[in-house]
């Protein structure tokens, strides 16, 4: 006969078999699996010393059917990791939107945070899971939230390119977020613009994206079309009135930073103002690398030439005034650099002068990439 100690024994072992074995079923399924093993006496509340809970583990692995049945034997949908994941923002990272629809029915807080403050809808939009971003904005999740590091969902979605981020995005606008949110300096429409498809832009412009937004320096989305060769874009943002004139805080517009004749034709077409036909800018004009970004005043004989060697950088880019070649005693006034090194970098700079020459016979561009052999560093 057996003795009441091994009677208990036997049954706690065979109540860990049971939750053991709904843990696995509330993984993988079947549902049917599920209803067997609870109505045989599984605790839907036993951890079994993991931190996740089995409606949780549910959640996690996109088995809706499963944490429907699990809400209805009782599961806790408020229980939370040492980390303060719940079900439903372990839902919201797998894209589980039916589940999140579920775990919100039965009460889950929608705003709950973990305690790097990210929130259910942080987490989808991050991922990209325009599904869950949809539902959970739909009961009421606050698009404005930040995690401890100050970051909303709108920033955390614009992290990546694919498809689903981008609709998460536009989600995310429709739904209340700020559609000129900066990321540093720049706006969601300047990134786009520079990088994204039309239809992407377009998208943002009809949520209310500020197509005539400058950064703090005064570049606009126009501009960002422009250094980036994105024809279409540019197009998208005229078409929404891009000012084709506006001017940067050192008088350059769009038309200075056109990186191709033809970004260059499309702008002119538009009645960009050309660098010719500029009394602010033909004179002396304030150029930019196009590979740093550096601005320099230069007079109107001064052409400041191989960039990477005058001032020690990386960039193979040069810049030039609408001059011819200068003399040295020009460039170091302009360029406030030592004799010395003003010498080797103009004596190993005469193909770069026929390059650039080259270039500006072409017509209006203040910004040039050089196309020449890498110049000789100057240390």
């Amino acid at each position: 006969m057996r003795t009441l100690n091994q009677l208990f024994g036997w049954r706690k072992q065979r109540q860990r078999e049971l939750d053991a074995a709904l843990r696995d079923a509330a993984k993988t399924g079947p549902v049917d699996l599920v209803h067997k093993l609870i109505s045989s006496g599984a605790n839907v509340g036993a951890s079994l010393g993991y931190e996740l809970t089995t409606l949780m583990v549910a959640a996690n692995n996109g088995q809706t059917d499963c944490v429907r049945v699990l809400i209805g034997a009782g599961a806790d949908v408020h229980a939370r990791t040492s980390a303060g994941e719940t079900a439903l923002s372990l839902a919201a990272s797998t894209g589980d939107a039916a589940s999140i629809e579920a775990l919100i029915d039965a009460g889950a807080d929608v705003n709950s945070k973990q305690k790097d403050g990210v929130t259910a809808l942080i987490e989808a939009a991050s991922r990209g899971n325009v599904d869950s971003v949809r539902t959970l904005i739909a009961a009421g999740a606050d698009v404005h939230a930040r995690t401890t590091e100050g970051r909303n969902a709108l920033q955390k979605a614009s992290d990546r390119h694919s498809r689903g981020h981008v609709d998460s995005v536009i989600a995310l606008i429709r739904g209340g977020a700020d559609a000129d949110t900066r990321f540093e300096d720049l706006t969601l429409l300047m990134l786009a613009a520079n990088s994204w498809e039309a239809d992407d832009v377009e998208a943002l412009i009809r949520v209310g994206a500020d197509v005539n937004g400058k950064t703090n320096i005064g570049v606009t989305a126009l501009m960002f079309a422009a250094i980036g060769g994105r024809e279409a874009n540019i197009k998208a943002l005229l078409s929404a009135g891009a000012d084709v004139n506006a001017t940067t805080d050192d008088g350059k517009t769009s038309f200075s930073f056109a990186e191709s004749d033809k970004v260059a034709l499309l702008l002119k077409d538009a009645g960009a103002i050309t660098e010719e036909s500029n009394p602010k800018t033909s004179a002396a004009p304030t150029l930019v690398c196009s590979g740093c970004g550096k601005a320099f005043k230069i007079g109107d004989d001064a052409v400041a030439v191989a960039h990477e060697s005058v001032f020690g950088l990386v960039s193979q880019t040069v810049v030039i005034s609408y001059g011819g070649v200068p003399s040295r005693e020009d460039l170091v006034d302009s360029l406030n650099v030592s004799p010395e090194k003003l010498q080797g970098a103009q004596e190993r700079s005469v193909e770069n002068w026929k390059i650039i020459q080259h270039s500006l016979s072409r017509g209006q561009r203040r910004t040039w990439r050089c196309h020449a052999t890498k110049s000789t560093r100057i240390r």
